[in-house]
């Protein structure tokens, strides 16, 4: 064989090798936003992860940060371990329980450590979580990937290597930085779900019970199913609508996006297939939140087979509308109290809010004052932390 000959193997088997790599993405974005319908799916998913990165199990964890109590989806560990980590090793966890600034969880973001992250390499010898609990699990080093954090609660998915494996290094956090966003977006698709269906199934009722608007597209935007929510939004045209059975945005450059999202979520190359959100503005009223996500319509007698999107539709008005009505009942906040209360959370400065509102700083500090005193909150963070519990709560 001639050197133009080796040159020339040697780049088809390049090409051959990041093809196969390229597909093997592809199928576990695929297999991440099919765990939005079947959550039973994260064990795989964390499966297809620890193998791609010489890991051993997992554990899709939420971790309560002030006292280390938890619960998940375990992946090759043994069953009997996570009472065993409640009866005694929740507290030593080191991963949830390490000093925090005041206020850290509100503005919390979901990002990628390892073990290294939290202990020193001496401290982890000297560390009886990582000696009596971790080790005799094979678990040397954890890769812990951030989905959401809920009031006091992070959830995380984690995944572990042994003794016989090198410490998880750069190069397996920039694959998973590859697929970060996508567990985040699946993640917090699927707590949409997560109360009104039975483990691996999803029927239409479960759908129609949901208080956000749930439609199923198909490459060309054609709606295979809408729950009923979607369905009087779309009958509305006020932000997002129907023509000829397909799914639009009222608005031109937000139904430009729209078209765009679903036609990456549906894209016949699987390794491009992901998700995205977008603001479709409506007339007289609070826009409309839109999140597109890949889903594949196999096995699912409803719709038809191939490529398929989940698009999810949030009123936002109607959101604080029923944050207002909880403040109302849970603390008796008055109206005024509300809205800056609902301003704060959005981020908004005292100063910022009092431009909105068309009053002086002063009136929103003595309105601030009553806010905190009514709910027991000592600042504008711990107000955040009360309106996001109270917002995950029925």
């Amino acid at each position: 064989m001639n050197d133009a000959a080796i040159a020339l193997k040697k780049k088809n088997d390049f090409a051959g090798r990041a093809r196969g790599v390229m597909d093997e993405r592809g199928h576990l974005l695929d297999l991440i936003y099919e765990t939005v319908l079947e959550p039973g799916l994260w064990v795989t998913v964390m499966e297809r992860m620890a193998d791609r990165l010489g890991g051993n199990s997992g554990w899709l964890s939420r971790i309560n940060v002030e006292n280390g109590d938890g619960s998940g989806l375990l992946a090759r560990i043994d069953p009997a371990m996570p009472q065993v980590y409640l009866d005694h090793y929740a507290k030593l966890n080191f991963f949830a329980i390490h000093p925090r600034r005041p206020g850290q969880l509100s503005v919390w973001q979901p990002g990628i450590t390892t073990e290294r992250d939290y202990l020193p390499e001496d401290d982890l010898a000297r560390n009886e979580y990582f000696q009596d609990f971790m080790l005799p699990q094979d678990v040397s080093s954890v890769l812990v990937i951030d989905v959401a954090a809920r009031g006091a609660n992070v959830c995380s998915v984690n995944l572990h290597r042994g003794e016989k494996h090198d410490r998880f290094g750069p190069k397996e956090i920039d694959f998973a930085r590859t697929l970060h966003p996508h567990l985040v977006r699946a993640f917090r698709l699927g707590g949409l779900f997560s109360e009104v269906r039975e483990l691996g199934s999803i029927r239409a009722a479960a759908l129609d019970r949901l208080g956000q608007g749930v439609v199923i597209v198909d490459a060309r935007s054609r709606i295979r199913h809408a729950n009923m929510v979607a369905e009087r939004l779309l009958s509305a045209r006020n932000g997002i609508g129907a023509i000829d059975g397909r799914l639009i945005a009222t608005e031109a450059a937000a139904g430009r996006k729209l078209e765009a999202l679903i036609g990456v979520a549906t894209a016949a190359n699987s390794d491009v297939r992901c998700g995205g959100s977008l603001t479709a503005p409506s007339v007289g009223g609070g826009p409309l939140s839109v999140t597109v996500a890949p889903l594949h319509a196999d096995g699912l007698p409803m719709f038809t087979s191939g490529p398929a999107a989940l698009v999810t539709i949030a009123d936002t008005q109607t959101d604080e509308a029923a944050m207002g009505a909880k403040l109302i009942a849970s603390f008796a906040l008055t109206a005024a109290e509300v809205r800056v209360a609902l301003a704060l959370l959005g981020g908004a400065t005292p100063k910022r809010a009092a431009q909105k509102f068309d009053v002086s700083v002063n009136t929103i500090r003595s309105q601030m004052a009553n806010i905190f005193g009514k709910t027991g909150t000592a600042n504008q963070a711990e107000l955040s932390r009360l309106m996001l519990r109270l917002a995950n709560q029925p």
